[in-house]
């Protein structure tokens, strides 16, 4: 049977009760690392952005370069996550996956992807599968919405210099719940990729490919559960508007997070008779 939340809860916070100095530490690193990303970002806003530094441009032309560094500005955001912030996130999880499961990790264990080539390529291999996944989905889940709005938008049929005819113009007011729609339906479609992570780390020798598809299969049934699981945390999220807080509610968090996945995938392991670990 699938763990309750008190159960999994529970269980994280007796699995932390003698490591919280280490969690904290390792938390506090993450923490560290996204704070870097975000000034990273807004240095970046700062030296592109037209109207934030002199600039001969005309103001018209300002309007277009400051659209031009928002794009540049996203892409060397996703950079800096893909080279620097994903492989040590999957460190974390990897560190919280091995001390939930009785390891005696050193917080510098959460360098784990950094510390070969082999395994830093593995944690890019993850993110871009986690990344094109994400970007199909979304493209998919929201082509409703983007019809709408290219069928109603007064800057598409300026270029054929006529106006939004009144039939279509009344479709405008369905865009926001097609949005809402899309966004549901995204997080229906990831959430099944929710224990991709997890394989990785209970096998070693499991391919991504093959975590992907096994998440997939594995996580039929206990999807629901891990949404409202997640969903239980929401008056630690809003208690952690304090930072202090935040530096216990992550590493609680995230130990509680792993030990529902270490559940669901031993009750699989059971009801389907799977092989022992090494062979999944």
């Amino acid at each position: 049977m699938l763990p309750t939340n008190a159960a999994a809860k529970s269980t994280a916070r007796v699995t932390l009760k003698k490591r919280w100095p280490a969690a904290i530490a390792v938390s506090l690193i993450l923490l560290t690392v996204f704070i870097i990303e975000i000034y990273f970002q807004q240095l970046l806003l700062t030296i592109l952005k037209g109207d934030n530094v002199w600039s001969p441009l005309e103001p018209q032309n300002i309007i277009y370069l400051n659209q031009w560094s928002n794009v540049l500005v996203t892409v060397a955001s996703t950079l800096f996550s893909f080279i620097i912030t994903f492989p040590l996130v999957l460190g974390v999880l990897r560190w919280f996956w091995r001390i939930t499961g009785g390891a005696d990790d050193s917080v510098g264990g959460v360098f784990y992807y950094f510390s070969s080539v082999n395994n830093y390529i593995l944690s890019l291999k993850v993110f871009w599968g986690f990344f094109w996944r994400t970007v199909a989905l979304t493209a998919i889940v929201f082509l409703p919405y983007m019809i709408v709005y290219a069928a109603t938008s007064p800057e598409v049929y300026a270029l054929f210099g006529t106006s939004v005819p009144l039939g279509i113009s009344s479709l405008s007011s369905i865009a926001d719940f097609l949005v809402i729609l899309g966004l549901v339906g995204l997080i229906v479609f990831i959430i099944r990729y929710y224990l991709v992570t997890s394989i990785l780390f209970w096998d070693e020798t499991v391919s991504v490919h093959d975590a992907f598809k096994y998440s997939a299969v594995v996580s039929k049934g206990s999807k629901s559960a891990y949404f409202y699981f997640v969903i239980s945390f929401i008056g630690w999220f809003v208690l952690s508007l304090l930072a202090v807080p935040l530096l216990f509610t992550v590493p609680y968090f995230l130990a509680s997070v792993t030990v529902f996945s270490r559940y669901v995938i031993n009750h699989y392991q059971r009801t389907q008779n799977m092989a022992p670990q090494g062979e999944f």
